[in-house]
């Protein structure tokens, strides 16, 4: 259970939530989202001159092919502090404030916090019953990326079909926002109901959503992405299994030796969940975060200035760990 709480007897923090780069769809999200539920430590303004900070939502400022490296203008130093969630699963880091795939590499602990996304990508995921759980793992997605390919060959060619159900498919993202039923979102949603574990592996980004709604469910996620960093204030070590990458030809042995700890598991991951991400006390964790780093400098580092410049030092750098890291695994 996470141990971030907002002292009972301080006053809220004042917010100012900038919607103004969100389209027509996304921002009536967004609003369904800030207006959810009440939070001790967190008000939200309708004028950032009246914020203590500003929380910036954001995903196109991405690396990548034809992306560009540079996010919003910060405001001028004596304006509010500002903040980004970013849910992009390739961002800079240039930006201080809460991310959902922001790499190891790149993660500095005085700018940076791990958080949930934002929006719900699928609004038929709901806690389910322990006793629907017939099949030890699952996994439901696209092959988005080299571990994703090698760990659903592995699983189709040496699985057993009796305790597992592997579904390579693309995934909705075009009806991200569509919330009339769409039978791909049903079928995801009855897969987390069958499985005990859910595997939950990298794909475009270090962070996966499926850590997130295999936690409401109810049912144990098994990350495997060694660049992702966790949030904080959680003992995942009680609510969920990290296998490392290089060990993806093992996940049936792995999980059949904790099937015995998936009923604890699932019971801790779902209260994490409810105490951490759940609308009811989602903005009191986004509050506890802010403060955080509102009391630190956040520093921008001679890497994270050559990342932002596009100096090819970076590039280079990376690629020679992705090389370094190939050599290792083959």
């Amino acid at each position: 259970m996470s141990t971030n709480r907002q002292p009972a007897d301080s006053s809220p923090l004042l917010v100012y939530v900038d919607l103004s780069r969100q389209e027509k769809f996304h921002r009536q999200e967004w609003e369904l989202l800030l207006g959810a539920g009440n939070s001790a430590g967190l008000r939200l303004v309708s004028e950032e001159k009246d914020a203590e900070c500003s929380l910036v939502p954001a995903s196109p400022w991405q690396f990548g092919p034809g992306k560009s490296v540079f996010g919003y203008s910060s405001p001028p130093a004596d304006s509010v502090r500002r903040f980004v969630w970013d849910c992009g699963d390739r961002p800079t880091g240039y930006e201080p404030g809460l991310y959902c795939s922001l790499p190891r590499l790149l993660f500095d602990n005085r700018r940076h916090r791990s958080f949930c996304y934002p929006i719900n990508y699928n609004e038929q995921v709901s806690a389910n019953d322990f006793c629907d759980a017939s099949l030890l793992f699952g996994f439901v997605g696209a092959n988005s990326s080299g571990l994703r390919a090698r760990m659903t060959r592995n699983l189709l060619l040496h699985g057993r079909a009796d305790e597992m159900l592997v579904t390579v498919q693309g995934g909705p993202w075009d009806a991200m926002l569509d919330r009339s039923g769409l039978a791909i979102k049903k079928q995801y949603a009855d897969a987390l109901r069958r499985c005990r574990f859910f595997l939950c592996p990298r794909g475009n980004g270090v962070g996966s959503v499926r850590l997130f709604e295999t936690m409401k469910a109810a049912r144990v996620p098994v990350i495997i992405s060694d660049e992702y960093v966790l949030p904080t204030g959680i003992d995942w070590d009680g609510c969920s299994i990290r296998i490392a990458e290089k060990d993806i030809a093992d996940l049936p042995r792995i999980l059949r030796e904790r099937d015995g700890d998936w009923a604890r598991l699932a019971t801790n991951a779902q209260r994490n969940w409810e105490d951490n991400f759940s609308d009811g006390r989602l903005l009191d964790r986004i509050a506890f975060h802010l403060r955080e780093l509102m009391a630190l400098p956040c520093p921008l580092s001679l890497l994270g200035r050559a990342r932002v410049l596009g100096h090819p030092a970076y590039s280079k750098m990376r690629s020679g760990l992705t090389r370094l890291r190939q050599t290792i695994r083959s």
